[in-house]
């Protein structure tokens, strides 16, 4: 099977395929210009695919910020591999009680999609349980009502969301979590092989199709397939 892009919707601000690196940068593919730098993290092969390997100790990326990061409206998307059950960081962006958006692997298996809104802070928990030492895609939807999950394209539920979502000039971090302005917590221990962000709430069937067109050409696939530009 030849190379080809993987099927992206409208909306994508954020497109690293973390397969691929420029020196210590990750490009991104969804031309808004949001590189990467790689903090440690190195390529590693898990069968079925490459990614950055991260070593749960100090390894993580990190993404200047962006205005077209900071959303009220958006969906999280992680292809990811992990070695072991623990609370580890997956993607954030803010701190210091102005969180925009949190996903979190928990401890007990479960995965935290999480924002804060000038009313409150609002905390969803997936019915279903993260494995190790398999790739999973996880998908964080807000449509500006509700927080969605869905793990591998199953339905975790929603949670309703009041006030306005808390935006901030803070940079984005993949593989660990920056809770103050010098400080760094919960690192990941495990393999990121893709994240995108979407400025707006992904249907519940371009959750699927990303899903499955990402087992088809990533997870199924020796190779990496090939990216351009997305406008």
């Amino acid at each position: 099977m030849s190379d080809a892009l993987l099927y992206t919707p409208s909306g994508c601000v954020l497109y690293l395929d973390l397969r691929k690196s420029v020196g210590d940068k990750l490009l991104d593919y969804s031309g808004h210009g949001n590189a990467g730098t790689i903090y440690g993290a190195r390529l590693e092969y898990r069968h079925p695919l490459w990614g950055l390997s991260f070593d749960g100790v100090d390894d993580y990326v990190e993404v200047p910020h962006s205005d077209v990061l900071s959303l009220t409206r958006f969906t999280i998307e992680v292809v990811l591999h992990v070695n072991e059950v623990k609370r580890m960081g997956v993607v954030r962006k803010g701190y210091g009680g102005r969180q925009n958006y949190l996903l979190r692997l928990l401890e007990d298996g479960r995965i935290l999609f999480y924002l804060e809104t000038d009313v409150d802070s609002y905390y969803l928990y997936s019915v279903d349980k993260y494995g190790v030492k398999q790739f999973h895609v996880i998908h964080y939807v807000f449509d500006g009502d509700y927080s969605s999950g869905y793990l591998d394209a199953r339905y975790q539920g929603r949670l309703k969301v009041d006030g306005n979502v808390k935006t901030n000039p803070d940079p984005l971090t993949i593989a660990v979590e920056r809770p103050t302005a010098t400080g760094y917590m919960n690192y990941l221990d495990g393999v990121v092989a893709l994240v995108r962000i979407y400025n707006r709430a992904l249907t519940a069937e371009e959750v699927k199709r990303c899903y499955e067109d990402i087992k088809l050409r990533l997870l199924r696939r020796m190779q990496p397939v090939s990216v351009s530009m997305i406008r």
